[in-house]
């Protein structure tokens, strides 16, 4: 596996960012940090079945963005 880390901006004035990553635990971890406060980290652990339900779940949401 990839020793790779994702880095992802929310859109301006979000002051968030979301980290995406694999651990050696075999769980796909999810950060969302405040810019301003890391203190404010929220982290979410998801097993190889739940990661794959939500980026499904994550898909059918952005079709339904800028649908008439």
């Amino acid at each position: 596996m990839a020793n790779v880390k994702l880095l992802f901006y929310g859109t301006e004035g979000s002051e968030k960012t979301i980290e995406c990553y694999a651990n050696s635990d075999e769980e796909l971890v999810i950060s969302i940090e405040n810019e301003n406060d890391s203190n404010l980290t929220s982290w979410v652990y998801l097993d190889r079945e739940t990661a794959i339900r939500f980026s499904k779940e994550i898909r059918k949401e952005i079709a339904k963005l800028n649908q008439p």
